[in-house]
């Protein structure tokens, strides 16, 4: 859920019996404001089932609950799940370990459905008959299983502004992740488009180009971070899978700022409206800030438009390849 191997700064401990003993926070790594908690286990006499359990660990304060499992829902499970229930609490089941299902006869696919259909059965035999949303994920490939779901789940149960945080930092592991990623940068690409063809319309001299050029690479690294096109992660990669992603490629053999630099000439309004106003100030010193301003805004929109839809392409071959690698 962190982007976290066992054992990393931050990553939850992984044992036997009863490992979590207190609510413990566990802040995304680049995102602090999404912060998982993980709880202790109950039914035990240190956690008994009681309302006063759901206050300790502050149930009320969650954007929604996961309710992790392996094999066969407990009693315990249940006991949550109907609280959670008559509370209106937002919450789903996660059956683990779907990597195991690989080494039996049947289909990947039927295992997982086999496994939702016992869940929904176990709970309908203790008397729940709501809908429950349950997702089949592994956390040593996230390839196998329900993943993607996973995170639509918790996509779609976030406030806006976490919503958007977690799509740009989760990583980039599934096809729909890197899709959702590529539709929320074309969606907000404008504001930076906007506010770089303001500076232009409004030219102050010495000012424009550096703080535009400064938006530009601060643009595409944080695009670079997002899609999980790092440099060190390229220079990992077998030579016929580097020449495949261009614009990674470019980027990192010339280095982002030259890359900037070199590829300015694609928004050819960046110094250019700064002359035209100089020229037409006394005649038209309004309207060439405006036309000016406004070609730059287009032209700033494509070349944003150009790198985020080139790295998505990128970060599909390197979810590719690393699909290839683990088979």
């Amino acid at each position: 859920m962190l982007g976290l191997k066992e054992g990393e700064n931050g990553a939850a401990p992984i044992g036997d019996g009863d490992t979590t003993q207190i609510r413990t926070a566990y802040s995304h790594p680049e995102i602090k404001q999404v912060v998982y908690y993980d709880l202790p286990g109950f039914g035990t006499p240190s956690f008994e089932r009681t309302d006063e359990y759901l206050r300790e660990i502050e149930v009320e304060s969650y954007d929604f609950s996961l309710i992790f499992y392996h094999g066969t829902i407990s009693e315990g499970d249940i006991w949550l799940i109907n609280k959670l229930l008559a509370m209106r609490k937002m919450f789903a089941l996660v059956r683990t370990r779907a990597d195991e299902m690989t080494r039996r006869q049947f289909p990947l696919q039927k295992c997982i459905q086999d496994a939702k259909d016992r869940c929904e059965r176990n709970l309908q035999g203790f008397g729940i008959m709501a809908k429950v949303s349950v997702f089949v994920i592994s956390n040593i490939d996230v390839n196998i299983g329900e993943m993607d779901g996973l995170f639509r789940f918790i996509r779609e149960n976030l406030p806006e502004m976490k919503r958007r945080a977690i799509t740009v930092h989760v990583q980039a592991k599934t096809k729909e992740i890197i899709a959702q990623k590529e539709k929320q940068f074309l969606e907000e690409m404008w504001r930076a488009a906007y506010f770089m063809g303001l500076s232009t319309g409004i030219p102050i001299p010495g000012i424009e180009v550096p703080i535009n050029y400064k938006i530009l690479v601060a643009k595409i690294k944080s695009y670079l971070l997002s899609f999980g096109l790092s440099a060190e992660m390229f220079e990992k990669l077998p030579e016929d899978i580097k020449k495949r992603m261009k614009i990674t490629s470019d980027i990192h053999k010339s280095g982002l700022k030259r890359y900037v630099l070199s590829n300015i000439s694609l928004v050819p309004v960046i110094i250019q409206p700064f002359l035209v106003f100089q020229a037409f100030s006394v005649l038209l010193p309004v309207a060439g800030s405006i036309v000016s301003g406004t070609n730059a805004f287009v032209s700033y929109l494509n070349f944003l438009k150009h790198v985020i839809t080139k790295m998505a392409e990128d970060a599909r071959t390197l979810q590719e390849y690393h699909v290839t690698s683990v088979d």
